[in-house]
C-alpha cells in the first residue's frame, strides 16, 4: 500500500515541498530523485541537485529526534552541502476499488489523471457527492480508457458511516454534467464506513 512522503528543504528563503506516493522511505528518495532529474530545468535547486541526488552512497539519512515519522537526508551538491526534511504522512484508505475511466469519446476525460486526483463520488444510495482522492497502485498517471486499482481517500466520512460494501459501484466525476468513470469497491479499510452484516443481503 502506498504512502505520501514529503520532501521539503529551505533555498533562498522559500521552502520547496515535493509531495511523493511510494510505498517505503527507499522507495519514495529513488522516485524524487528521478522526479529531480525529470524537472532539473525549471529551476536552480533542482538543477544543482540533479546531478547529486542519484548518489546514495553520498547521502546520509537520519530520523529527526523526537519526531515521529521525520527523517533528515543530508549531502553535499555542487554547491554546498544541503539538508532535505523528509515526513512520512499517514495516508489510510477508507477503500480500495477498481476504477474504470471513461475513454475521451465516451464523454471522458481528455487529458490523463495524475496520482492523487481528488474527483466527486457518487453512490446509488445517496444523491450527494463527496470528494475522494485516488491513490494509484502501480502508477503516477492513467489515462482515459484505462481500468487501475486504486487507495480512495473521501473528504466527507460521517455522510457514509455504516453505508458500504464489498462489489458496492460508484461513479466519479468532475461535476454532475462531467462524468469521469466508474470504480467498485474491493476492500474496505474503514471500519466505520461497513454496512452492517444484517443489512446485506
Amino acid at each position: 500500500m502506498r504512502k505520501l512522503f514529503k520532501f521539503s528543504a529551505d533555498y533562498k528563503e522559500n521552502s520547496f515541498p515535493d509531495l511523493i506516493y511510494s510505498e517505503n522511505l527507499d522507495e519514495s528518495i529513488a522516485r524524487w530523485a528521478r522526479y529531480i532529474a525529470e524537472n532539473s530545468s525549471t529551476s536552480e535547486f533542482y538543477a544543482e541537485l540533479s546531478s547529486t541526488v542519484n548518489k546514495r552512497n553520498d547521502m546520509k539519512m537520519e530520523k529527526v529526534a523526537g519526531a515521529a515519522n521525520f527523517y533528515q537526508l543530508t549531502f553535499k551538491s555542487t554547491i554546498d552541502t544541503r539538508k532535505v526534511f523528509i515526513e512520512e504522512i499517514d495516508i489510510t484508505p477508507d477503500f480500495i476499488a477498481n476504477l474504470k475511466y471513461l475513454s475521451t469519446e465516451d464523454g471522458g476525460r481528455r487529458g490523463f489523471a495524475n496520482i492523487g486526483y481528488r474527483p466527486l463520488v457518487k453512490f446509488p444510495f445517496s444523491k450527494y457527492y463527496t470528494s475522494g482522492e485516488q491513490i494509484f497502485s502501480d502508477r503516477e498517471k492513467v489515462f482515459p480508457g484505462e481500468t487501475i486499482k486504486a487507495q480512495i481517500r473521501m473528504v466527507d466520512k460521517v455522510s457514509y458511516k455504516g453505508c458500504l460494501e464489498v462489489g458496492m459501484e460508484f461513479e466519479f466525476c468532475e461535476s454532475p454534467t462531467m462524468p469521469v468513470g466508474k470504480g467498485e469497491i474491493l476492500e474496505i479499510h474503514n471500519d466505520e464506513l461497513k454496512k452492517p452484516a444484517a443489512d446485506i443481503l
